[in-house]
């Protein structure tokens, strides 16, 4: 009991520290969204940020900002915002949807989900509006960016990654969004594998989307 006792807590330890690396890795080596220099078809952007702050409004440092960029630039054709609400009403899509607008890009270039409540969600639910022959781009934070790559992949829709501007967190929530992100590799590598493994035994009907939260 004590030997498989240890092996857990060796297990655990560098379960953790994968994790650990993975948010590491993807806050330091993502690219930015300025440095972006091919086109893509469609750029994903999700929710999740602070662009509800009007701080980081103005300053335009939000992901759909970034996103709005790329469109600006010539390098994508259309914006597909991810992203749903707690309360079942309003949602980070619709937000989204609004700031871009502000910046003159016209319905037509716009889709969204407004249902999802994770990154694997929102993977997951944005199936329908993303071609499995479109060229993507996911639009997130740097801390979030290699977990979204691995979460599009993970639903079928290969994507390229970019990073938007910091948003001017004080240090004490910069560091707690990054304590949440290794958490969310450590559930989200798990929920991924349940739901794999129940659409592999045909029951990807029966699972409960809650799963993927």
């Amino acid at each position: 009991m004590t030997r498989l006792l240890r092996w857990l807590v060796r297990a655990a330890v560098i379960y953790t520290l994968a994790c650990v690396a993975l948010t590491l890795g993807s806050l330091l080596l993502t690219p930015a969204c300025s440095s972006v220099d091919r086109s893509y078809d469609i750029a994903v952007v999700l929710g999740g940020g602070d662009e509800q702050r009007k701080a980081v409004q103005d300053a335009e440092t939000g992901r759909v900002h970034s996103a709005v960029r790329l469109y600006q630039r010539g390098l994508v054709k259309h914006l597909h915002l991810t992203g749903g609400g707690p309360d079942g009403r309003s949602s980070n899509a619709t937000l989204l949807a609004r700031l871009a607008r502000e910046k003159g890009l016209p319905d037509t270039a716009l889709s969204l989900e407004s249902r999802s409540l994770s990154t694997l969600q929102n993977a997951l639910f944005s199936r329908p509006s993303l071609p499995p022959d479109a060229d993507l781009i996911v639009v997130t934070e740097a801390f979030h960016a290699w977990r979204a790559k691995a979460s599009f992949f993970w639903a079928g829709r290969p994507a390229a990654i970019c990073a938007s501007p910091e948003p001017g967190r004080r240090l004490p929530h910069r560091a707690l969004f990054l304590a949440r992100e290794v958490a969310a590799w450590g559930v989200n590598i798990l929920r991924a594998g349940a739901w794999s493994l129940g659409r592999a035994m045909g029951l990807e009907n029966q699972l409960p989307e809650v799963l993927l939260i």
